[in-house]
């Protein structure tokens, strides 16, 4: 049986965990930066270089989530392949123990591996990114602005086949690609000032209020 020094192992884990985390922050970057209202980015703009630069991938969507999509790509297909490779020698031998032949101690760590990749891929690398990226928007924005203007550099030939590939697609679908999002309606505002927890009814009314006087001019 082939002995592997202590420390690689957790150098491959420390390497896998590290691409799970730069996987996170792309899907954290992408949510956080897609949801922003048109109010915010404009807000935004005005608050130095990093609101600039915010303001500045918000304005070309379909290129800043190919990017994203290339970035958080690769991160999640490296740290399946070198996980599975540079885990797996330290898992085979152990299944061998148990009588295992090679063959099936070789697959079994390979999808054994692979599942535990992507268990720990899902809930940093996805859900808890995602999650984060809801509750705290604007600050997720300003803090990847920096990397995903990097990465749309980067990545540019790749994003531009990407991006056009899209709206080649969605015009397929009779979707202007250069269409902007809907702006919220004046019942949806309402809806949401209505379900707002932190508003006190008399401040509910003073909203409500300010449509009616509108609606009536």
């Amino acid at each position: 049986m082939e002995s592997h020094p202590s420390g690689s192992i957790y150098s491959s884990i420390l390497l896998v965990a590290c691409l799970i985390v730069v996987a996170g922050l792309f899907v954290a970057a992408e949510i956080a930066l897609i949801s922003l209202r048109e109010s915010q980015v404009k807000q935004l703009a005005h608050r130095g270089k990093r609101g600039a630069r915010v303001a500045a991938l918000a304005s070309n969507p379909n290129r800043l989530l190919a990017a994203l999509q290339v970035g958080v790509t690769v991160t999640g297909f490296l740290s399946a392949a070198l996980g599975a490779e540079k885990l797996g020698v330290y898992v085979i031998p152990w299944l061998e123990g148990f009588g295992l032949t090679e063959k099936s101690a070789n697959t079994t760590s390979l999808i054994g591996v692979t599942l535990v990749i992507a268990y720990f891929s899902l809930v940093f690398g996805e859900l808890v990114p995602k999650r984060l990226a809801l509750y705290r928007t604007e600050e997720i924005a300003l803090f990847s602005a920096g990397i995903v203007g990097v990465l749309t550099n980067l990545f540019r030939p790749i994003v531009w086949v990407l991006s056009h590939s899209t709206n080649l697609v969605l015009r397929i679908f009779g979707i202007d690609p250069k269409e902007q999002r809907a702006q919220i309606s004046e019942e949806e505002l309402l809806d949401l000032v209505a379900g707002h927890a932190a508003l006190t009814d008399e401040e509910r009314d003073i909203v409500e209020e300010v449509f009616n006087a509108s609606e009536r001019q």
